[in-house]
């Protein structure tokens, strides 16, 4: 019996080794530096722009977005910022195609090609520079089984990190029944 598809596990090590959902937005070669003793981030008046900022994406996310946007607005009440929870791959895409000011995603913009296609590259020309991947919140991971007849199993970081890497497919690997002892772990 395998422990979970192959499918199954990247989804999972993605998630896993993302540990941390992030926003997409274009980023800017117009940095200013501080001017020291101003005070701090938004509560600066140069720092508080006006206009309408939307983004969309992760629905994971949509608390702490909305949070920081509140956080944001109350010091900047010029500046409104608009956020549909739609889900990541909806944000990424619709960020790619210049729809939204940025993208919610459970996982940074991609780097390698799929289907023709670098996320990052395609972000860049939207943006007109490179977008900027800002993590947000993180996500916590559970692992859950279902074996008949196993109440108790203890998984180690060192074994969760294999499952999910696709190192170990099977309940009975000798990495799981060596910290299983009596546990009677099927094939």
């Amino acid at each position: 019996m395998k422990i979970q598809s192959r499918w199954r596990i990247t989804s999972l090590t993605s998630v896993a080794l993302a540990g941390a959902l992030a926003l997409s937005a274009c980023g800017s070669d117009n940095n200013v530096t501080a001017t020291p003793g101003a005070g701090n981030g938004a509560a600066n008046a140069a720092d508080c722009a006006t206009g309408t900022l939307n983004g969309e994406g992760s629905s994971a996310q949509k608390n702490a977005i909305e949070e920081a946007i509140r956080t944001f607005q109350e010091k900047c009440n010029g500046a409104t910022v608009n956020y549909a929870a739609t889900g990541s791959g909806a944000g990424i895409k619709q960020f790619l195609a210049g729809q939204v000011d940025f993208g919610g995603s459970d996982s940074a913009l991609k780097t390698k090609e799929k289907d023709g296609k670098i996320e990052a590259d395609d972000a860049a020309k939207a943006c007109g520079s490179p977008a900027w991947n800002l993590p947000m919140v993180t996500g916590p991971v559970a692992f859950t089984y279902n074996l008949k007849g196993v109440d108790k199993l203890i998984i180690t970081p060192d074994v969760a990190a294999k499952i999910f890497n696709g190192v170990i497919t099977k309940w009975n690997d000798p990495a799981i029944t060596a910290i299983n002892k009596d546990a009677t772990l099927p094939d």
